[in-house]
């Protein structure tokens, strides 16, 4: 997987500074021919030691503040954004480049959710979602989607991160799993234009984590196998990123 520092950080300015808060990632291996017929046309499916394709679904928390007006008499206004958000991805290359394709990324804000169709083409979809804290560690994460015309999706899970740090090794499938600086979409207005957009951020601290899955419905509701368990669960407190304004690639042929 390429790590260039030009594909990290694109020569123009950024977006939105955010910070992702309590991220868990639960990773699942699923048989190649599972997942490309769901991609679409432009995008190749990653595979790790080009053998074992990957589909993670990802809860975290965002905190951002969001540009939204300039004059000359006031500073930027800007839009506070928090919310929680769950997403269904996989893993991806566009001419020789990594990165996430989102089967779909729900969350609890409206207007976030209006936002990230509009302007970044992503499968953003309307949740309830709640994060609630409970004793001696525990988080429990309550999920359903709520969007028109779309399934009733349901994640329901316990959590407890455990207290060692995680030794990621350059190369690694936990770093292959989190080190990913590039998402790719299709413009929903010409299917033959890949949209893609860039993240920066520092390196993940990662900590294992005990979970409990009481309902999950999101991977099968993609047509995708559902496994009971993941094969690796990672919890991370969180990082600071950058986001960059997205980018059109060459249009298809």
């Amino acid at each position: 997987m390429k790590h260039l520092e030009t594909e990290r950080q694109p020569n123009q300015p950024v977006f939105l500074q955010q910070s992702w808060q309590n991220v868990l990632f639960l990773n699942y291996a699923i048989q190649p021919e599972e997942i490309r017929p769901l991609l679409p046309d432009g995008l190749e499916l990653d595979l790790y030691n080009d053998s074992s394709a990957w589909v993670s679904i990802v809860p975290f928390q965002l905190k951002s503040k969001l540009p939204f007006l300039k004059t000359s008499f006031f500073n930027t206004w800007q839009w506070p954004i928090q919310l929680n958000e769950l997403n269904v991805r996989t893993y991806v290359k566009v001419n020789g480049v990594a990165g996430i394709y989102f089967f779909s990324l729900d969350a609890n804000d409206l207007c976030s959710v209006w936002a990230a169709r509009t302007l970044f083409s992503l499968n953003y979809f309307n949740a309830n979602i709640q994060v609630n804290t409970l004793g001696q560690g525990q988080t429990e994460w309550l999920a359903e989607r709520r969007h028109p015309g779309q399934k009733k999706s349901r994640f329901r899970l316990k959590m407890k991160p455990g207290l060692a740090k995680i030794s990621v090794n350059e190369g690694s499938l936990t770093d292959w799993l989190t080190s990913r600086w590039r998402f790719y979409a299709v413009n929903p207005k010409d299917k033959k234009t890949i949209i893609c957009g860039t993240i920066d951020h520092g390196p993940w601290p990662l900590y294992p984590a005990d979970i409990e899955i009481l309902e999950n419905t999101l991977l099968d509701d993609h047509s995708l196998p559902q496994p009971e368990q993941p094969e690796s669960v990672y919890f991370s407190p969180g990082v600071a990123v950058s986001a960059y304004w997205r980018q059109p690639l060459s249009k298809l042929s």
